[in-house]
Protein backbone atom coordinates (compact mmCIF):
# COMPACT_ATOMS: atom_id res chain seq x y z
CA UNK A 1 0.00 0.00 0.00
CA UNK A 2 1.08 3.75 -0.86
CA UNK A 3 0.79 6.49 1.01
CA UNK A 4 1.35 10.21 0.70
CA UNK A 5 2.43 10.25 4.42
CA UNK A 6 3.22 6.98 6.27
CA UNK A 7 0.78 6.91 9.15
CA UNK A 8 3.80 6.03 11.55
CA UNK A 9 4.66 9.64 10.37
CA UNK A 10 0.95 11.39 10.75
CA UNK A 11 1.15 14.06 13.62
CA UNK A 12 -1.99 15.49 15.88
CA UNK A 13 -3.49 17.99 14.56
CA UNK A 14 -2.99 20.01 17.75
CA UNK A 15 0.57 20.22 16.45
CA UNK A 16 0.00 21.60 13.10
CA UNK A 17 -1.68 24.97 14.30
CA UNK A 18 1.88 26.79 13.78
CA UNK A 19 2.68 25.30 9.97
CA UNK A 20 3.08 27.60 7.25
CA UNK A 21 0.48 26.90 4.72
CA UNK A 22 1.13 25.55 1.42
CA UNK A 23 -0.39 27.07 -2.07
CA UNK A 24 1.03 27.49 -5.15
CA UNK A 25 2.92 30.91 -4.21
CA UNK A 26 4.50 28.89 -1.22
CA UNK A 27 5.38 25.74 -2.62
CA UNK A 28 9.23 26.67 -3.88
CA UNK A 29 9.58 26.98 0.50
CA UNK A 30 9.09 23.17 0.07
CA UNK A 31 9.91 21.31 -2.54
CA UNK A 32 12.13 23.91 -3.84
CA UNK A 33 12.10 25.89 -7.41
CA UNK A 34 11.38 23.78 -10.73
CA UNK A 35 14.96 25.06 -11.62
CA UNK A 36 17.43 21.54 -11.47
CA UNK A 37 19.68 23.52 -8.40
CA UNK A 38 21.12 21.62 -5.71
CA UNK A 39 19.25 23.34 -3.43
CA UNK A 40 15.95 22.86 -5.17
CA UNK A 41 16.48 19.10 -5.46
CA UNK A 42 17.48 18.16 -1.89
CA UNK A 43 14.47 20.39 -0.93
CA UNK A 44 12.59 18.12 -3.16
CA UNK A 45 14.27 14.93 -1.63
CA UNK A 46 13.94 16.17 2.00
CA UNK A 47 9.88 16.38 0.98
CA UNK A 48 10.03 13.24 -1.00
CA UNK A 49 12.11 11.23 1.96
CA UNK A 50 9.35 8.74 3.39
CA UNK A 51 9.19 5.23 2.51
CA UNK A 52 5.90 3.91 0.93
CA UNK A 53 4.92 7.34 0.00
CA UNK A 54 3.02 8.34 -3.27
CA UNK A 55 5.76 9.56 -5.14
CA UNK A 56 8.59 6.92 -3.95
CA UNK A 57 9.29 5.47 -7.66
CA UNK A 58 7.39 7.73 -9.33
CA UNK A 59 9.16 8.37 -12.93
CA UNK A 60 8.35 12.37 -12.81
CA UNK A 61 9.44 15.35 -10.88
CA UNK A 62 7.26 16.17 -8.22
CA UNK A 63 6.87 19.39 -9.63
CA UNK A 64 5.25 17.70 -12.55
CA UNK A 65 2.57 15.89 -10.71
CA UNK A 66 1.18 19.25 -8.41
CA UNK A 67 0.86 21.06 -11.94
CA UNK A 68 -0.87 17.72 -13.48
CA UNK A 69 -3.03 18.13 -10.10
CA UNK A 70 -3.67 21.61 -10.12
CA UNK A 71 -4.75 21.21 -14.19
CA UNK A 72 -6.82 18.40 -13.05
CA UNK A 73 -8.47 20.84 -10.82
CA UNK A 74 -8.52 23.75 -13.07
CA UNK A 75 -9.78 21.76 -16.23
CA UNK A 76 -11.99 18.76 -15.06
CA UNK A 77 -13.38 17.96 -18.53
CA UNK A 78 -10.31 17.79 -20.00
CA UNK A 79 -8.74 14.15 -21.84
CA UNK A 80 -7.04 12.42 -20.68
CA UNK A 81 -4.35 12.07 -24.24
CA UNK A 82 -4.81 15.87 -24.24
CA UNK A 83 -2.86 16.32 -21.42
CA UNK A 84 -0.66 13.37 -21.85
CA UNK A 85 0.43 14.71 -25.34
CA UNK A 86 0.66 17.77 -23.61
CA UNK A 87 2.98 16.99 -21.20
CA UNK A 88 5.07 14.03 -23.57
CA UNK A 89 3.64 11.46 -20.83
CA UNK A 90 1.32 8.39 -21.27
CA UNK A 91 -2.11 8.06 -20.92
CA UNK A 92 -1.85 5.53 -19.00
CA UNK A 93 -0.21 7.17 -16.45
CA UNK A 94 -2.15 10.19 -16.93
CA UNK A 95 -5.39 8.17 -16.62
CA UNK A 96 -3.79 6.57 -13.19
CA UNK A 97 -2.90 9.80 -11.50
CA UNK A 98 -6.38 11.62 -12.48
CA UNK A 99 -8.11 8.47 -10.92
CA UNK A 100 -6.12 8.73 -7.78
CA UNK A 101 -6.51 12.59 -7.70
CA UNK A 102 -10.51 11.21 -7.97
CA UNK A 103 -10.03 9.00 -4.87
CA UNK A 104 -8.44 11.63 -3.04
CA UNK A 105 -11.06 13.94 -3.79
CA UNK A 106 -13.89 11.56 -2.73
CA UNK A 107 -12.15 10.84 0.57
CA UNK A 108 -12.21 14.13 1.55
CA UNK A 109 -15.75 14.85 0.55
CA UNK A 110 -16.65 11.77 2.51
CA UNK A 111 -14.23 13.24 5.37
CA UNK A 112 -16.01 16.58 5.44
CA UNK A 113 -19.56 15.19 5.41
CA UNK A 114 -19.23 12.98 8.05
CA UNK A 115 -18.39 16.03 10.20
CA UNK A 116 -21.33 17.50 9.49
CA UNK A 117 -19.82 21.14 8.93
CA UNK A 118 -19.42 21.20 5.07
CA UNK A 119 -22.60 22.04 3.04
CA UNK A 120 -22.67 22.47 -0.85
CA UNK A 121 -25.24 25.22 -1.88
CA UNK A 122 -27.24 27.16 0.02
CA UNK A 123 -29.69 26.83 2.93
CA UNK A 124 -32.29 24.16 1.50
CA UNK A 125 -30.49 23.42 -1.60
CA UNK A 126 -29.81 19.79 -2.18
CA UNK A 127 -27.48 18.61 -4.36
CA UNK A 128 -25.85 15.03 -5.51
CA UNK A 129 -22.64 14.84 -6.11
CA UNK A 130 -21.02 11.68 -8.15
CA UNK A 131 -17.62 10.19 -8.10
Amino acid sequence: MSWIIHPAEVEPAENLIDLPEMTAATLPNFIGEDDNSAESKRKTMEFLARNNSFFEGMHVSVHKVLKLAANWVSNPGIPIRTVAVDEGLSAEFIGDLHQWFRELTEQWWEEKSLQGDWQLGGEGEEYKVQF
